[in-house]
């Protein structure tokens, strides 16, 4: 985010205002403090083994819960944001942003309005889990496969015949010097 107020305080001044703080106030602090560091865990390693829908998805949800409001449509998103914004967000380019909130738009997950969206956060949501989860058993799918081959090319190298010396040794292995 780029509209941001950062302070400094030393250990004596954190002491003085803390001194007589009540231990919901700690509570809270504390809570918001994970909140934000489990986010920023989420967001880069989640973002790593995502597709690009599925990133776009996350970030829209994220923007949502730090930025939107209820509204009977979904989500209104209160800030204006650029679809460079999200490109820069996702690390894509613009143009494949629009593709992808076009596509989310025609499946009713999102709508614009105006510089604004509107996010359907439920269907969202299911729709990226049910994305993930295709992708997932679709790369388990592709894995055993890759195992199965493998495991015929293991059996099929065992069987191989090396060609023996005129002694009956065995001699060099073909490609191997």
């Amino acid at each position: 985010y780029s509209d941001c107020r950062v302070g400094t305080l030393d250990w004596k001044g954190f002491d003085r205002i803390t001194l007589n703080g009540c231990e919901t106030a700690y509570r809270k602090f504390h809570h918001n403090d994970l909140k934000h560091w489990y986010r920023l865990l989420r967001r880069t390693s989640g973002l790593l083994n995502l597709d690009l829908h599925e990133r776009v998805a996350l970030t829209m949800l994220d923007l949502c819960e730090d930025f939107g409001i209820e509204d009977s449509r979904g989500t209104l998103l209160t800030v204006s944001i650029s679809q460079k914004d999200i490109a820069s967000i996702v690390g894509a380019s613009r143009p494949r942003i629009t593709e992808h909130l076009a596509q989310m738009e025609r499946d009713h997950l999102l709508v614009r309005q105006g510089r604004q969206f509107i996010v359907n956060t439920a269907q969202l949501s299911i729709s990226s889990a049910d994305r993930s989860l295709m992708r997932t058993e679709r790369d388990w799918s592709g894995h055993r496969t890759a195992q199965k081959r493998v495991a015929a090319g293991s059996r099929s190298a065992r069987s191989v015949q090396w060609p023996t010396g005129s002694n009956g040794t065995i001699g060099a292995r073909p490609g191997l010097s």
